[in-house]
């Protein structure tokens, strides 16, 4: 049997993974893009490894022809562990927070995943680097019944543990340089 060459350039230093490693990873993603849509952010928080790194920079646009950036300025979320426990705890306490007194209606779609195994399948520690775009909707009440909407990729690093697949890194590039949302009290 002939295998057809892959579109998409697997990272350097990995290796395919194979179809029940690929299940676990898209079953990590949506299971983690369900709490996500929930607002169950303590849970989540449990998802991710003590020296997790989210990160969402902000793009920068220029004329045509020129190379698009993502970075150069402040990033909209460039978080550590201590950091996200502290957006948890803020976003998950009523009496810290009015951002989502009353929650948000959230939908996150996970689609395109690619993924790669850096390690031996199995052991602690081994890591995966994958990729996937994603599509946010968001609808606040007692606003205008518009939702708002945000796109973009993700990259992320998942490492397996004794617990199962935990998240080490995500870096979240969205399409858009502008935010039109009146706060970001969500994670993607």
């Amino acid at each position: 049997m002939q295998v057809e060459q892959a579109l998409v350039q697997a990272p350097a230093g990995t290796q395919p993974v194979d179809e029940i490693e690929y299940r676990r990873i898209c079953d990590f993603l949506h299971d983690e893009a369900e709490l996500l849509c929930e607002m169950d952010y303590r849970a989540w928080g449990q998802l991710l490894t003590d020296d997790i790194h989210y990160l969402m920079p902000v793009p920068q646009f220029f004329e045509t022809g020129k190379v698009r950036q993502i970075g150069p300025s402040t990033p909209y979320f460039d978080e550590d562990a201590d950091s996200l426990r502290l957006r948890i705890t803020l976003l998950t306490d009523p009496a810290s927070t009015t951002a989502e007194r009353v929650h948000s209606a959230i939908s996150l779609l996970i689609g395109n995943v690619r993924a790669w195994r850096v390690g031996n399948t199995g052991e602690v520690g081994c890591q995966y680097r994958v990729r996937s775009r994603f599509q946010l909707s968001r609808v606040r009440p007692g606003r205008d019944g518009q939702p708002f909407e945000l796109a973009g990729r993700r990259e992320d690093v998942l490492r397996e543990t004794a617990h199962g697949l935990r998240l080490a890194r995500r870096s979240v590039h969205i399409n858009q340089s502008i935010i039109k949302a009146a706060n970001l009290s969500f994670f993607i």
